[in-house]
């Protein structure tokens, strides 16, 4: 199956803290599902916390189909998280 493929699927099997570290990606920092798999593992099964910075709420994107409400929520809680 192609990598670009997965990538989009992938996404979809996600939840909580999870989909959150997805959202959380910088725009074109995945180049292929080997990338995104290592990102996943070594933020998962090594439990190491993620480092938030201003540069994540940059990086905050609306979620297609997400309410202008939800985003803001979501905004707000990783604001408080920095």
């Amino acid at each position: 199956m192609d990598d670009a493929i997965i990538c989009k699927v992938f996404p979809i099997s996600l939840k909580g803290k999870a989909l959150s570290w997805f959202t959380w990606l910088l725009p074109n920092s995945i180049d292929c599902f080997e990338t995104l798999m290592a990102g996943f593992g070594i933020q998962f099964t090594t439990r190491r916390p993620i480092h938030l910075t201003s540069v994540v709420l940059v990086s905050l994107r609306l979620i297609k189909k997400e309410t202008l409400w939800s985003f803001m929520k979501r905004f707000g809680k990783v604001s408080l998280d920095i």
